[in-house]
């Protein structure tokens, strides 16, 4: 770096004083914050700019969805979906295309918990948020949801088959 000070004084013509040297250092310097700094802030108003934007959310509607195991309802799954969608664009073509949505929501479900081991009985939000935003998007295309927002999820065990409660009667 010191080499980068003397070459400047010998092209301007002045001597190479400690005194003159350490103003150059210190210009230097100033100017490599400034530049640093303005990016940084421009950026943190872009953003701020960004988040005044109304919000858009689509309400999907309730879905049910069945694990089925040896050829019977195990539970029932229920979520509470709602989309946050990019802008209100995006939030119009959700809202003409919510039975795709749902389709490709109930059909990923499905196989997610069709597929899961006997006996889980805990519902893992972030896997089920990251299979709906994917489902989501080749529903109604990329760049269109924000989030995935998951309003409310249980799980309902069917414990007394069909043929069990006839028999109980």
């Amino acid at each position: 770096m010191f080499d980068f000070y003397l070459l400047l004084g010998t092209l301007t013509n002045i001597p190479n004083d400690g005194k003159i040297m350490s103003l150059y250092r210190i210009g230097f310097m100033t100017l490599i914050l400034i530049f640093s700094i303005v990016p940084a802030v421009c950026a943190v108003e872009e953003t701020k700019t960004l988040v005044e934007d109304d919000p858009e959310f689509v309400p999907i509607p309730s879905l049910a969805v069945p694990v089925i195991r040896e050829g019977r309802v195990e539970k029932y799954i229920f979520l509470t979906v709602t989309l946050e969608m990019i802008d209100s664009d995006a939030k119009d073509l959700a809202e003409i295309y919510v039975p795709r949505i749902k389709d490709a929501f109930f059909r990923s479900l499905f196989e997610y918990f069709g597929s899961l081991r006997p006996g889980t009985t805990e519902v893992n939000i972030r896997s089920v948020k990251a299979r709906l935003m994917h489902a989501g998007k080749r529903a109604i295309g990329e760049n269109k949801i924000k989030a995935v927002l998951i309003q409310n999820a249980f799980e309902q065990d069917i414990s007394i088959r069909a043929t069990d409660a006839k028999k109980s009667q």
